[in-house]
């Protein structure tokens, strides 16, 4: 079985000539507000995510710093007390978010 490449052409070029969809796609620009309809994104879920990376940004900004040293110091009593303050804030912002 031979191909026809130029009729294969041919009814290709007519169907692309087809509005096969008619208005069921706008392809133009979206706002704000149409992309916070479709995404769900709003300011009050922004500023979560911004209050969020205030609280888990810091610590491993620090841990980055010196890469040299493998180890933190960091006193146990103190190191626990303020790793559970730090996981009820996050806690407080993501079950908040729900």
């Amino acid at each position: 079985m031979a191909f026809n490449r130029s009729q294969i052409d041919k009814e290709f070029e007519a169907l692309l000539e087809q509005d096969t969809f008619g208005d069921q796609f706008d392809f133009g620009f979206a706002d704000d507000v149409e992309v916070s309809e479709a995404t769900g994104a709003t300011e009050e879920s922004k500023e979560q995510m911004q209050k969020l990376e205030k609280l888990i940004l810091p610590i491993l900004y620090n841990l980055k710093k010196n890469p040299e040293k493998d180890y933190i110091v960091w006193d146990g009593a103190k190191r626990s007390a303020a790793c559970e303050a730090q996981i009820q804030r996050i806690l407080e912002i993501t079950r908040d978010a729900v």
